[in-house]
């Protein structure tokens, strides 16, 4: 437990599909000949690819900093599950959501977080 920093989990990378590995791949003067492309028509498409290749990591990366790609780990879970019971739990993480302004804390500052929750309602 020691070793989880955080709550969240983010993924690193995208995965593509197949599909889409085909769409943003390079097109080798051989495949050109094939395709029958001149050397221009196959630079200008291999740019547009590049293009359309960046710029959708660009949006991943974009949507990532927003936390759409964010999951929460289910050790730290698991371990707040063990100190404090379920109704404790649920209202502290809930009153972290609302007065939290980064997306990641340590887990330490979780639990004072869900501690000053409890303290807070007692009084």
């Amino acid at each position: 437990m020691r070793d989880t920093k955080s709550l969240f989990h983010t993924k690193r990378r995208m995965n593509r599909s197949k599909r889409e590995k085909e769409k943003y791949k390079r097109i080798r003067p051989k495949e050109a000949k094939r395709l029958g492309l001149t050397k221009k028509e196959r630079l200008l498409e291999n740019r547009r690819r590049k293009s359309d290749r960046n710029t959708e990591n660009v949006s991943y990366s974009e949507e990532t900093k927003l936390g759409n790609h964010t999951s929460v780990k289910e050790g730290p879970v698991l371990f707040l599950m063990r100190i404090y019971p379920f109704e404790e739990l649920y209202q502290g993480l809930k009153y972290a959501c609302a007065t939290m302004n980064k997306k990641q804390y340590p887990l330490s500052y979780l639990m004072k977080i869900i501690e000053n929750n409890q303290t807070d309602n007692e009084t």
